[in-house]
This record gives structure tokens, sequence and C-alpha cells, in this order.
């Protein structure tokens, strides 16, 4: 069987970048080895996400985020959080894909070769198909992209949702970040922060998850739970019925892709994780239908395979996505080094610079000016020790500030 292009994956950004190609009118395949579910959670800013024409399947949306620095110091980001109704969004995009006529194949690809027309993906269950290009999108862990190195440092995560009777947060506004460390005061590993990220979907139900933002090597998953069993017992939180568990772990400073290489890669395969929060679907949601495009582009100039994956590859990293991956790595660098009591000045001063500077900052593909101006105001609201950390690198950031200027 033939195709213009067959997408392999089961996850958002391999459903996703299928039905972006067939809008486009691609002959498309899915690969998606097996009817896989979405175990994760996502959340992200509604306004971002509305933004990107995803409004529909949001939900619940909060009202505003807040950061807790200490008892006495908590910022309301005066910002709508969200977390995404993920079977539905799934429902709806494999239904797109059948309405495009997005052909869906179940067993695991096993094997891929490539020639001067195309590449062959081989099936598990013997099934052969022909393409002009292969679209790897199966997480992390990529099947066939070929990566220049491994990850050095990882966002880690246990979280549960919980039925209590009662629970002390506020219904319409979600916890960004709790960054209180009184529930380990006595725990020698308390230099390696973690805090707690809060959505309370009603008096009675609430998703509460212990997160280390960005470490090398990761924080246990051992460590996690037990500082969030610790810490629910210091807010006198009583014990309640565990609905699920959930437990992550992101590579952060996943190394690029050879983009060489004749299959593309998408999503986290591709290394579009956010290196500062961990984030990827607002990424992928916005940038399947460049991917698409570019594709569709390509076939209709008659491009030989190898050139139309390069144009695929460039459509997922241009210059500007290059550059502004630099200054998250660099800010990642930062955090990554970072004791407890380091990471509560920094979000401190973080979240006192001008919405329009960590909005920038934590945005999916945001302007790259919007970023240098980010990191440049860190430099002025920052305390001596954040700064010194900042300026330590040598010429490293003023180089990279320079570069995002020009």
């Amino acid at each position: 069987m033939t195709f213009d292009v067959v997408v392999v994956g089961g996850g958002p950004a391999a459903v996703v970048a299928a039905e972006a190609c067939a809008a486009r009118g691609l002959g498309t395949a899915l690969v998606l080895g097996g009817d896989q579910a979405w175990p994760a959670n996502y959340g992200g800013w509604a306004d971002e996400l509305e933004q990107l024409g995803w409004g529909a399947f949001l939900g619940p949306v909060w009202s505003d985020a807040l950061v807790v620095l200490d008892d006495r110091q908590t910022r309301a980001l005066g910002r709508r959080y969200a977390r995404v109704a993920k079977q539905r969004l799934r429902a709806h995009l494999l239904a797109r894909c059948e309405a495009l006529g997005v052909v869906r194949f179940d067993a695991r690809a096993e094997h891929v070769r490539h020639d001067a027309r195309g590449s062959t993906l081989s099936l598990a269950d013997g099934v052969v198909l022909r393409a002009a290009l292969v679209v790897d999108a199966t997480g992390h862990r990529p099947a066939f992209v070929h990566r220049r190195g491994e990850p050095t440092t990882f966002q880690a995560a246990v979280g549960q949702l919980v039925h209590l009777d009662a629970h002390p947060w506020d219904a319409e506004r979600m916890t960004f970040m709790d960054l209180r460390t009184d529930h380990v005061a006595d725990e020698l590993g308390a230099a390696a922060p973690t805090f707690l990220y809060v959505m309370p979907t009603n008096a009675q139900r609430v998703f509460v998850e212990e997160t280390s933002l960005v470490r090398g090597p990761a924080v246990p998953f051992a460590v996690l739970r037990d500082r969030l069993r610790r810490r629910l017992a210091r807010l006198d939180v009583p014990a309640g019925e565990v609905e699920a568990t959930e437990v992550c772990l992101i590579p952060m400073d996943t190394p690029l892709p050879d983009m060489a290489q004749r299959v593309v890669g998408f999503g986290a395969a591709a290394s579009m994780v956010h290196p500062a929060t961990g984030y990827t679907l607002a990424r992928v949601l916005g940038t399947a239908p460049d991917l698409a495009a570019a594709i569709a582009d390509g076939l209709a100039a008659g491009l030989a395979p190898d050139a139309l994956a390069r144009e695929a590859w460039r459509a997922l990293w241009t210059e500007d996505d290059l550059l502004r991956r630099e200054l998250h790595l660099f800010g990642s660098s930062i955090l990554a080094s970072l004791d407890a009591d380091e990471q509560r000045r920094f979000f401190e001063a973080f979240f006192s610079m001008p919405a329009t500077h960590w909005t920038s900052y934590l945005a999916a593909r945001g302007d790259v000016g919007g970023v240098v101006r980010a990191m440049a105001s860190m430099l002025v609201h920052a305390g001596f020790q954040i700064r010194w950390k900042l300026l330590r690198s040598g010429t490293r950031l003023p180089a990279l500030l320079l570069r995002g200027v020009g």
C-alpha cells in the first residue's frame, strides 16, 4: 500500500500530525501500534490553547493560577489555566482522521528502509507500507529517529487524583507552584527542590502532584511520593480515596535529532519538549499544520525524498526555534543548579517581571524577543545569588541575548 506520508505513534503528536496531513489532502496512514490510551494528564494556559483553536477541548478551566512562595506570600498570576479534556480531544482527532481518509494500522512498526523514491515501512503483522515520507511520533524513545546523545536532566512527578470529604483549596483557582518546604525541613535531600501542583475539580476531588521541575539525575519517584505524603499531612489534608495515580518522567534537555535523516520526528521524538516547563502538547498542536504544509508543498514541487525530509525538519525547527531552545536550555541549566531556597527566590523574581515577559518565556513557541526580554529582566529583578548564577557562565548568556536581539 502506498501513501504520501506514514505517521508512526499512538499519542497526541502522532494523531495530530496525521489529522493535519490528511487535512492538507495528503494520502496518510497512521500506524498506532495498538489502540493506545493517553495516560498522562495535559495542562496548559487556557489563552494559549484557545489561540491555537483548541478551546473546545478544555475542561475544567480555572480562573486564575497561584504561586505560593511561603506561608505569607502567594502570587495570583491573573491568567486562566486549563486541563485538556484528553479523551474528548483524542476521540475528535481519531474521528477527523477517519473522515479525512486516514488509513489506520494497529500493528507495531518494526523496520524502515529508504531508497531514491521513498521509504518502506514493515509492520509486525507482515503488512508493508510505502510512502514518500515517514514521520516518527513515538515519544521520548523514538522508534526510528536518531539523536546526537542522551538527555542529562529530567522533570519527575508523582500525582494522585484524590476524593475527600473536603479539601482546603479554592475550586475556582489552581495552584501552579507551591514552593513551601517546611514539610521536608529535616531532610538532607531537601536541597533537591520540589513543589506542589494542585488542580481542584470540585469541593471533594483534587489532583495533587509533587514535581521536580528539572534535575540531573532525576529525583526518584519514591522521594516524590514521600514528599507528597508529608506535604499533605503538613497542610492538614486528610487521607482520602485515591482514584488514580500518575507518574511522569520527562527528559528536559534531549539533544536535537540529526536533521539530515530521512525519517522526520514530531513531538518528543523531535526533541520538541519545552526545556523550561516540560510541556509539549501546545507546541504539537501549533506546529502540526506547519509540518503538513511543508510536506504538501514539497510533494507538489516534486522534491526528492531526502529534500522533502529536510523541508519537513525546517518547518519544525526554524532558526528562531533553535535560538529559543538555546535560551531555554540555558535557563533550564540554571534551574537545575538551584537548591530549594534559591528556587523560591528565582520564581519570586520570575513572577515579579511584567506578565508579558514571563508569558513569552513559558510560551510553546513564543516570540524570541520576548524570551530575550524575560532573561534580561531576570538580571534586573533577581537577587544577587541568582544574578551571579546567571552571569557566571562568562560570555554565554550575553552572547545568547545579543543573538536574540539580532
